[in-house]
């Protein structure tokens, strides 16, 4: 079930990214390959996105990545990560782009001592803010963090 959950909101913030960018005027395709090793989205036919959407690592700052993910991630020539909404961002989905910082990753081993590479948000910038209780609702409905937070 955890799976079936990640795949849903993996797939919101991938539409939500899609839209952000035709916004901006791009043609966009989305990859309808889950296991594309290359791209979410390809952008402007040859600019390859990467999307990750998740609830950031508060404490750090930071969204984070499993080390299987780094390649592509540092591979893509547009990466975005969506916020999912929490007490700490107002309850709205950001965007963030790192485009420009996609090589400036830590690392940081957690409790139960897996290795993670997080990206601090403050290499990134906030492009887009959506507040619209369709997508926030959903995003809460499939989010599986256990962060409480500040509220």
């Amino acid at each position: 079930m955890k799976t079936d959950k990640l795949d849903a909101l993996g797939m919101l913030g991938e539409r939500l990214a899609l839209s952000y960018l035709e916004s901006k005027g791009h043609k966009v395709e989305l990859s309808f390959d889950k296991y594309d090793y290359e791209k979410d989205i390809t952008v402007d036919d040859n600019l390859l996105c990467e999307v990750k959407t998740q609830q950031p690592w508060h404490l750090q700052n930071s969204f984070t990545i499993k080390g299987n993910q780094l390649r592509k991630c540092k591979s893509a020539d547009i990466l975005l990560f969506v916020e999912t909404p929490s007490n700490e961002n107002g309850n709205k989905i950001a965007i963030w782009d790192f485009s420009e910082n996609k090589d400036k990753v830590a690392t940081k081993t957690t409790r139960d001592n897996r290795t993670m590479y997080l990206y601090n948000k403050k290499y990134g910038e906030l492009v887009a803010t959506i507040s619209d209780e369709k997508y926030v609702n959903t995003a809460k409905k499939y989010n599986s963090s256990q962060w409480r937070g500040k509220k």
